[in-house]
């Protein structure tokens, strides 16, 4: 790396406060690793969390879907530290049944959204746990929103870019939590999600897509980063391709498959 890591770190911060645009890293750094990409991608959350007091609460697992890789030119998944101050639930959002209220989009740079499946854990993960093992860690499963945004024009962008972009976190929203239930690792593949924006069905997609389903999502970043902790929330990937958002629009997330509720959300 011939840029100090701190100043990239600084560069990105500076993007995220400022809601503005930057050029990706790659292009004047094409040698950048992954490794490096994770470096800087520390330095930024000390930052920010040294800036705003904000406190990680889990971590958003971004580019499990397999279906949409060839679209952006990412081939494998990424992950990134989220907060207290950018994931909410349905009562701190002051909705209550399956609405979420609403997510601000003004400190948010080209948004889109995902919809996902969280989950909570009640004992830690280690590397090389499998799905069935995962299960028994499992402390509450949810339906949400994951909104992503991007600080490079046109969501043009390397692997590298994206990590260093905190894995393109924005905001999270949880719909109601569900405990665990028998057949969980074989319904959580199979389920399936349809996308409304409005009043339309803008996107469907499997659980299946997320590498094989959400718990495998998590299986593999234990074996990425090692060991994930007791009450870490983890948003596991987009079911369907990201939805470019506006403000004023709503969309829900309607599920099939699973005891667990679909969610809506509005962009303020």
């Amino acid at each position: 790396m011939t840029t100090r890591p701190e100043l990239i770190a600084e560069r990105i911060e500076t993007a995220r406060r400022d809601a503005g645009m930057i050029e990706p890293f790659s292009d004047s750094m094409p040698h950048l690793t992954l490794a490096d990409a994770y470096a800087i991608a520390d330095l930024a959350s000390r930052s920010r969390r040294a800036s705003t007091g904000a406190r990680t609460v889990g971590r958003k697992i971004g580019f499990t879907n397999r279906t949409i890789w060839e679209r952006y030119g990412v081939f494998a998944p990424i992950w990134g530290w989220m907060y207290d101050d950018t994931v909410g639930t349905a009562a701190s959002a002051g909705a209550t049944g399956a609405d979420i209220i609403s997510v601000d989009l003004t400190a948010l740079v080209q948004p889109r959204i995902e919809p996902e499946i969280v989950i909570g854990l009640a004992r830690p993960v280690n590397a090389g746990d499998g799905p069935q093992e995962i299960a028994e860690s499992v402390e509450w499963v949810a339906a949400g929103f994951e909104v992503v945004h991007c600080h490079y024009p046109g969501w043009r962008f390397r692997i590298v870019d994206t990590i260093i972009d905190a894995s393109l976190h924005g905001a999270s929203r949880i719909g109601t939590r569900h405990d665990p239930w028998p057949g969980m690792v074989d319904d959580l593949t199979r389920f399936s999600v349809a996308l409304h924006r409005n009043d339309t069905v803008i996107d469907q997609g499997v659980g299946g897509n997320v590498l094989g389903g959400p718990l495998h999502a998590i299986a593999h970043l234990a074996a990425v980063v090692g060991r994930l902790e007791a009450g870490e929330v983890l948003t596991t990937g987009t079911v369907t391709d990201a939805a470019p958002v506006q403000p004023g629009e709503t969309y829900t997330m309607e599920i099939e498959g699973l005891p667990v509720e679909g969610v809506r959300l509005r962009f303020a």
